[in-house]
């Protein structure tokens, strides 16, 4: 029964050590995974900031939404339509004044 222990207990210690092996040289080649979640961390902070500047500097312009803008292009046009027949109906006078 001693000798089964005795086993198991090398057989354990040897996979430890193996796994602690494949570990170091795994994170020899890869990089320490904590600066690899450090560092992803980082980039997602600094596109959420660029993004909270972004839009705040679109808050402080004068923008207005695509609905907005046809509405007032539909008022210049209708606008411009009554200038039109207003300068007409202002040349007719004048030319009947003129008469």
């Amino acid at each position: 029964m001693s000798v089964f222990i005795i086993r198991r207990l090398l057989q354990s210690l040897l996979v430890v050590w193996v796994m602690s092996v494949v570990v170091f040289f795994g994170v020899n080649v890869v990089g320490d995974p904590v600066d690899l979640l450090i560092s992803h961390f980082n980039y997602f902070i600094s596109i959420c900031l660029m993004m909270i500047g972004l839009h705040a500097m679109m808050a402080k312009m004068n923008l207005v939404t695509r609905e907005e803008f046809e509405i007032q292009q539909a008022v210049l046009l209708r606008t411009r339509e009554k200038l039109r027949t207003l300068e007409a109906r202002v040349a007719a006078l004048e030319a009947a004044a003129k008469d």
